[in-house]
């Protein structure tokens, strides 16, 4: 399947660049059919990259949590009737509108490519399928050049209806390939700060351990009823740093540490 994959996603890109150049050989014939100028025609004619231009980033934006395989065939299938509706059309509009179908069909068909390679293979194969992808348009643009020299006098209509029934042939195809997972979304959280430990009850830091009854640094030992530094040992009953070592039966310096604050 992971060989399929690299084969079977460029050569679809490559025939959206065909249906990207498909009236470029034909820029004359269309003008003369339809009573146009070859600036009007070239408009047309670039519409699919306009489309694009103007539609790409959002629309990958909007694409980028979401699976992209359905998207994928839908662009092909654009692709396809835009092709069918361009070698029926009689006139100007009936010309522009599947043309317009077909910039949107482009749009997706580029968008979602390399994002489904991305999700379906991994390693070596990624890489080899994401250069081909980066060949799939002048490829395209290359094959429409060369299906124009060779339609002959069959013209642009034929051409577009070919175009379409490949396009067509791809997206039954690119159902067949697995489906891929969007990323997973972040976990989102209403207050990073809020209730550190899930023990206590107020906010801040306030009370950071469960068994201490007082506030801050007050009775930071479970066994000392005083306050502050009062009582630093748990044997000592007197205030300050009083008696803060048992009591010295020598001179000297005898009273050095019961005496300080004396």
């Amino acid at each position: 399947m992971g060989s399929r994959s690299v084969l079977l996603v460029p050569a679809a890109g490559v025939v959206a660049g065909m249906a990207l150049g498909e009236f470029i050989p034909f820029l004359a014939a269309i003008g003369g059919e339809f009573g146009l100028p070859l600036t009007a025609v070239g408009w047309l004619s670039s519409a699919v990259t306009l489309v694009a231009a103007l539609g790409c980033l959002p629309l990958g934006m909007w694409l980028d949590r979401r699976a992209v395989r359905g998207f994928f065939v839908a662009g092909l299938v654009a692709l396809a009737v835009a092709g069918a509706l361009a070698a029926l059309a009689g006139g100007v509009v009936a010309l522009a509108v599947p043309r317009l179908v077909q910039a949107a069909g482009y749009a997706l068909v580029m968008i979602t490519g390399p994002t489904l390679l991305g999700r379906l293979l991994d390693g070596g194969p990624r890489q080899r399928a994401l250069a081909l992808w980066g060949m799939c348009v002048p490829a395209g643009l290359a094959l429409a050049g060369a299906a124009g020299a060779l339609a002959g006098g069959a013209g642009w209509r034929a051409v577009a209806a070919g175009v379409g029934v490949i396009s067509l042939v791809m997206a039954i195809l690119a159902r067949t390939l697995p489906r891929d997972a969007p990323p997973p979304h972040p976990k989102a959280t209403t207050d990073e700060s809020r209730a550190p430990h899930p023990k206590v009850a107020d906010g801040g830091s306030r009370a950071p351990h469960p068994p201490n009854a007082g506030d801050g640094s007050r009775a930071a030992h479970p066994k000392v009823a005083g306050g502050g530094l009062r009582a630093a040992h748990p044997k000592v009953a007197g205030g300050g740093l009083r008696a803060a070592h048992p009591p010295n039966a020598g001179g000297g310096s005898r009273a050095a540490y019961s005496n300080c604050l004396l």
